[in-house]
């Protein structure tokens, strides 16, 4: 696949625009920037009404994939093992209660609408990941992130992003290696 370079930086061009002033707006407001952020990607995305501001998706797609591993990777290095031993049980605690809690509402709502039971394992799953980087970023933002709250959070936020997404990772090898029938099969008589 050949990309040209000209749309990829006109793409680049509109998003740091867009952001700028999104940014500049939340600030005024003293409202966190990630909001603007959210706020900018609904504007220039391709299903906002009439036509979408930017054209190479993919290679957007591939850049964002690339910046949350690198933003995965920055909690991980300013979130250190001892501080994790430190907060172990408690946050361990809150993540199990919290992520089963959000998993069991979530199963039960998408029974509720009639989704299979595949479906609905997977949905429940993914409403359950915490959105690490977001906590830590507004955590940041409000001058927060030394305080022992904030570790006793992010810690929560960690291990429940590694229980749930492993559980998403266990059950989508379930269902390629058994197949979604066998899958249901065997879930049902759970």
């Amino acid at each position: 696949m050949v990309v040209e370079i000209g749309p990829v930086l006109q793409d680049f061009t509109i998003i740091m625009v867009v952001a700028s002033i999104m940014a500049m707006i939340s600030y005024k407001f003293r409202q966190p920037m990630v909001i603007g952020y959210i706020i900018a990607g609904m504007i220039i995305g391709p299903y906002t009404p009439p036509f979408s501001l930017i054209r190479n998706f993919d290679v957007l797609n591939l850049f964002a994939e690339i910046g949350v591993i690198l933003l995965l990777f920055v909690v991980g290095m300013e979130f250190p093992i001892e501080k994790l031993k430190k907060i172990g049980k408690k946050a361990l605690v809150i993540a199990f209660s919290e992520g089963l809690g959000t998993f069991t509402i979530g199963y039960f709502v998408c029974q509720g609408l009639n989704y299979s039971l595949a479906d609905s394992l997977f949905l429940a799953l993914a409403i359950s990941v915490t959105s690490t980087v977001i906590v830590m970023r507004m955590l940041e933002e409000l001058g927060m992130i030394k305080e022992d709250a904030s570790t006793i959070i992010l810690g929560v936020a960690v291990i429940e992003d590694i229980i749930i997404i492993s559980m998403l990772a266990m059950l989508q090898f379930l269902e390629s290696h058994l197949g979604s029938h066998l899958l249901h099969l065997k879930l049902e008589y759970l």
